[in-house]
């Protein structure tokens, strides 16, 4: 009998990589539910991988992933790599996000900051003249 205290997802010596080459050290970790985990990192730096080898839809390197109970629920938000029209965005917004992948822009500054640099690549695009507009994708 499982108890409450027991319940998780755990990964022992866990090592996530394509074809056999792995892309983190191995990782050993429980997950309990109502926990909540922020996967963070640079892109190709495994996460998609190790949150894939953790819902079983890819085989690990190496190590194992343990379901206690094994029928234990598991949800899942992918990544989406679709833009959403409903969240309205201006045009230079979407260039200033391309210029900080780290998500900088969200800092207060950031605007006055890099403005030159937003406005020389909108003039390089050709997009200058709708730099307040809405933007969209077709």
């Amino acid at each position: 009998m499982v108890t409450e205290a027991d319940r998780a997802l755990r990964c022992d010596g866990l090592v996530v990589g394509h074809g056999g080459v792995p892309l983190l050290p191995p990782v050993t970790a429980a997950i309990r539910p109502g926990e909540f985990w922020a996967v963070i990192g640079r892109n190709g730096a495994g996460k998609s991988t190790w949150i894939r080898i953790l819902l079983g839809l890819l085989p690990p390197v190496s190590g194992r992933v343990v379901r206690e109970p094994p029928d234990l629920p598991l949800a899942y938000i992918p990544q989406r790599t679709t833009y959403d029209p409903i969240v309205p965005l201006q045009t230079e917004t979407v260039v200033r996000m391309g210029l900080e992948r780290d998500r900088s822009f969200l800092v207060p500054g950031f605007a006055r900051r890099r403005q030159g640099e937003v406005r020389a690549a909108m003039e390089a695009a050709g997009c200058a003249d709708v730099e307040d507009h809405c933007f969209r994708t077709s």
